[in-house]
């Protein structure tokens, strides 16, 4: 983890395992793309999660369905939000 000092790495050291299973209500995440890849970013954790690649349909889509499969999947009584911060996209 970054304390904010020093060098910053370039890409993320990617962690394969979440830390441990807290229901999402209790936790924020990030979620970013690096050189095609889905990170998540919890302060929980000992690092970047990768989550695996970026599909076609690109980042939001993609985070998207991480999302419904790793927490609301998993923990179906939570309440889980969303909002995202990018560019408009124009249909």
């Amino acid at each position: 983890m970054n304390s904010g000092f020093g060098p910053k790495p370039t890409t993320p050291r990617p962690s394969t395992a979440h830390a441990d299973r807290t229901p999402p209500c209790l936790r924020r995440q990030t979620y970013v793309e690096v050189e095609g890849r889905l990170y998540e970013l919890d302060g929980n954790n000992d690092g970047p999660l990768d989550c695996g690649p970026v599909g076609a349909d690109g980042l939001l889509k993609t985070m998207v369905a991480y999302v419904q499969e790793h927490y609301i999947a998993a923990f179906p009584d939570s309440h889980y939000s969303l909002i995202t911060l990018g560019p408009r996209q124009v249909a």
